[in-house]
């Protein structure tokens, strides 16, 4: 079969697809139907978080046909290791794995979950896995073979990938406090920083904290209790 672009982009997706319905198969001849009824919640407790996450999905109402359907599907989830960009010379690194994994309670793969740990890629991987390596800037696409080798801790690489995957994970954490730090800010402008369902407007402050506000003397008095505890004067 003569091999086009679009053939070697999807090689991968389409033999992992197919490793995992010849798997399924003959796991689920192992299972009974309070087993499958069991996964089959599970997925679709996973999809009602999805929807909660895209506003776009709301409304979409999960029947048994949709979740029966998702549920006898095989598809193929790609945790990219490198992504391609021009900090890697457009060479990428992807694991591919079952991303129904947790839903079929799958064993977790010691050897996939620390790979993706070592290079600052935290995933706990469910089940089998496959590495793979390739070149694509948009315009041209190229696989690789991937050795053990291409793996060893020195391969530049591999030294690259751990470098732009923690670069990667501290602007999350840095973005991640930054919206911890508005909600907070939020929080202790309401009254008694909302312990008490307080809607008033919070114009006045502990004099002493300056940090914690309140609708009224009579609320701050009330709260007195739980705020002494954490009431501190702000250092100078």
């Amino acid at each position: 079969m003569k091999q086009t672009e679009e053939t070697v982009i999807t090689a991968m997706t389409d033999f992992c697809k197919a490793y995992l319905e010849q798997h399924e198969i003959a796991r689920r001849k192992g299972l009974n139907a309070e087993d499958i009824q069991k996964e089959k919640d599970m997925v679709a407790s996973q999809l009602e978080k999805e929807i909660q996450k895209q506003p776009q999905l709301r409304g979409i109402t999960l029947t048994d046909d949709i979740i029966s359907k998702l549920y006898d599907s095989h598809a193929v989830d790609v945790v990219p290791l490198l992504n391609n960009s021009k900090a890697s010379n457009f060479n990428a690194i992807s694991m591919y794995v079952d991303d129904q994994g947790v839903a079929k309670n799958l064993p977790v793969n010691v050897r996939g979950s620390a790979l993706c740990s070592a290079l600052n890629r935290p995933v706990q991987v469910m089940g089998d896995c496959w590495v793979a390596r390739y070149y694509d800037d948009d315009d041209d696409f190229i696989r690789f073979d991937m050795t053990f080798d291409d793996l060893e801790e020195e391969n530049p690489m591999i030294v690259l990938a751990k470098k732009l995957n923690a670069q990667s994970l501290n602007e999350s954490n840095k973005h991640a406090a930054q919206i911890a730090s508005s909600m907070n800010s939020v929080m202790s402008t309401k009254c008694a920083e909302g312990r008490y369902g307080c809607s008033q407007p919070a114009k006045n402050r502990c004099s002493r904290c300056k940090r914690t506000h309140y609708c009224s003397a009579a609320h701050q008095k009330e709260d007195w209790s739980f705020h002494k505890n954490h009431c501190y004067a702000p250092s100078k």
